[in-house]
């Protein structure tokens, strides 16, 4: 089944039926097997190829910690390069928001497959990680690991005759692992708080 980008989906009002001749004989030949002239709803319905499939929509995106901030001192006279070491102390998963007809592992499969991010479907405690930050001389640099969530909206739908999206079920909001790990890092001449 396709997916496709809702933010890419044109939604139009439904056309007025014309009462006439050509209309009558366009319902016939739908039932009859008479063959359909130009203008018709399969003419409308080839515009809107593919015409049903998944929708999976961004939502927006945020950092959740895996451990405390870890704060180091330059005391040298010039940028040096300074290591910092963490054992997580949280689990994070990818999840619905809510309770959902559907699996994670599904909702998984629908954005990898439609977006280009790659989903972790979990970060567990204990983790041990390790990154190294420039940190200018005389100054402090903190360091935090992180995961980045991403929301995505996901439904199905199809388009009607008069190419008008309608959504036919929508499963929910996921929120997706799409980055692990992240270091939030920040640099003052004193202690500071990691961004993002």
């Amino acid at each position: 089944m396709a997916l496709i980008h809702r933010s890419s989906v044109r939604r139009a009002r439904p056309a007025r039926l014309r009462r006439s001749a050509s209309a009558v004989l366009v319902m016939v030949g739908m039932f009859v097997g008479v063959p359909v002239a130009t203008g018709t709803l399969a003419g409308a319905s080839a515009a809107c190829a593919p015409d049903a499939g998944y929708v999976v929509t961004p939502e927006g995106h945020w950092y959740a910690a895996m451990d405390s901030p870890v704060g180091e001192y330059n005391s040298s006279t010039q940028t040096s390069s300074l290591h910092y070491d963490f054992t997580t102390d949280h689990t994070r998963t990818s999840a619905w928001e809510e309770s959902a007809s559907v699996s994670a592992g599904w909702a998984i499969a629908k954005i990898e497959a439609s977006t280009k991010y790659t989903v972790t479907s979990s970060v567990s405690s204990g983790k041990s990680v390790g990154t190294t930050f420039p940190v200018p001389a005389k100054d402090y640099g903190y360091v935090q690991p992180k995961v980045e969530y991403r929301s995505f909206d996901i439904s199905y739908g199809h388009y009607s005759g008069s190419c008008a999206w309608v959504t036919t079920s929508d499963y929910g909001t996921f929120d997706a692992i799409t980055a692990w790990p992240f270091f939030a890092t920040c640099v003052g001449k004193s202690a500071c708080t990691p961004k993002p």
